[in-house]
């Protein structure tokens, strides 16, 4: 299935939603939070400054 569609769908968050339920799966998301919240900062920065 094409990942745009299932993020049009809503499958994809259903999917995480059910994936987050196992704690191995949540334990390894809740570590990459603070690398995509970095990532997020610089993104936002970025399109401040080219605006």
């Amino acid at each position: 299935m094409n990942p745009e569609r299932l993020c049009r769908s809503g499958l994809g968050k259903a999917y995480k939603k059910k994936a987050l339920q196992n704690p191995m799966v949540k334990d390894e998301y809740d570590a990459l939070q603070p690398e995509y919240d970095e990532k997020q900062l610089t993104i936002s920065t970025r399109d401040y400054f080219n605006n």
